[in-house]
């Protein structure tokens, strides 16, 4: 169960926002995107879940560039951290479901009375690697939050970036399956959507531009990552595995995912949005080739084992979202109510090991409202 899911963001000095731009103009090929923009909302913001209606700052780079129009040349910053409190409780398991040994000794006979190891192999109970539930999902994430606005054009065109980075960890991927395979693994379950979801570098640029009076369009982007690991193995011995030789290829090809935003003001006190984000995913894509020194693999004698795998981390599916903000009174005395719906395409949703559950996932409508 969540205990608790908290998001607390505080001031941060100009100082560290040179450093932090220093940082970000070094390292920008390794930036990811949008999940934990769309875990926490804008902190920054006087309505961090509405920010694609009410962004007044530079998180309108990523959650509605068309609002970026109208904003001043500038720098902010923050800091902060995200807290999750989280438990899953496990209940009681009988020790009559317990997998003994003798697992290791069960064949299956087919018609022809051939004898085989079952097709799925369960690990006995005293044979696991870690206890039962012992993963703790609780997490601390410290973050810098800082982003810039350009205008081009005065009251006619900006362009901005807006950046999110936890401060301690520049990328972490930690994958694990979703089902009974995790068993000799962690032993543990695991929230999908949160873990190494938190962790990491979200970027985004965007610029937006006054088509009208009463209209403003804008178009950014986030920068998603395709790498590719091929990791060559020869043991020269196959009873001394230690002295396995290993040779391993990394590349990380660099991909622009876009969103659009418009904003409409149809009357004085009136502004309707709309924005789209297009699915996005870190897509892993692996090889590995084992080889032994004069010793055939397989039951064909092949000389070397070839094995593919694929990760999918921050996955993202295609949003789409439309909301209405209207303004009464003055700077002294008024305020704003609003109003926002958003489609989530998440029957598309693939974990991290790149596998889709058409039966477990669905699409999602999810309204906000906000009030100031």
């Amino acid at each position: 169960m969540v205990d608790e899911l908290r998001c607390d963001f505080v001031a941060g000095s100009l100082g560290a926002v040179i450093l932090g731009v220093c940082l970000v103009l070094a390292v920008p090929e390794r930036a990811q995107a949008s999940p934990l923009w769309e875990l926490s909302g804008a902190p920054t913001s006087q309505g961090p879940f509405s920010a694609r209606m009410t962004a007044s700052g530079t998180e309108a780079t990523y959650f509605n560039p068309a609002r970026l129009r109208g904003q001043p040349r500038g720098v902010e910053f923050g800091s902060g951290i995200l807290v999750g409190r989280l438990a899953i409780d496990l209940d009681d398991r009988p020790a009559s479901v317990d997998i003994s040994e003798s697992i290791y000794d069960a064949r299956i006979e087919d018609d022809q009375g051939r004898r085989s190891p079952p097709p799925t192999r369960p690990v006995p109970t005293d044979d696991l690697p870690r206890e039962r539930g012992s993963s703790d999902p609780s997490f601390s994430q410290p973050l810098i939050v800082f982003g810039i606005a350009v205008p081009i054009v005065s009251d006619r065109w900006v362009i901005g970036l807006h950046a999110t980075m936890a401060a301690d960890r520049f990328a972490h991927q930690s994958p694990h399956f979703a089902d009974e395979r995790e068993q000799v693994f962690s032993n543990s379950l695991h929230f999908e959507r949160l873990g190494d979801r938190v962790v990491g570098a979200s970027f985004a640029l965007g610029s937006g531009v006054k088509i009208a009076e009463w209209l403003d369009l804008g178009l950014g982007m986030t920068m998603a990552q395709d790498a590719t690991s091929d990791n060559t193995v020869f043991t020269p011995d196959a009873t001394s595995p230690d002295e396995a030789q290993t040779s391993t290829g990394i590349g990380v090809k660099i991909r622009p995912v876009p969103h659009v935003g418009v904003e409409a003001r149809p009357a004085s006190r009136l502004s309707l949005t709309g924005t789209v984000h297009w699915s996005f995913e870190n897509r892993v894509d692996g090889t590995n080739e084992l080889r032994l020194w004069n010793f055939p693999i397989g039951s064909d004698g092949e000389e070397s084992l070839h094995q593919e795998v694929t990760y999918v981390y921050d996955f993202e599916p295609l949003r789409i979202a439309a909301g209405a903000v209207f303004d009464w009174g003055d700077e002294q005395r008024g305020g704003a109510v609003g109003a926002k719906v958003r489609f989530g395409r998440w029957s598309q949703y693939r974990d991290r090991h790149g596998q889709r559950w058409p039966d477990e996932w669905r699409d999602t409508w999810s309204p906000t409202v906000t009030g100031q």
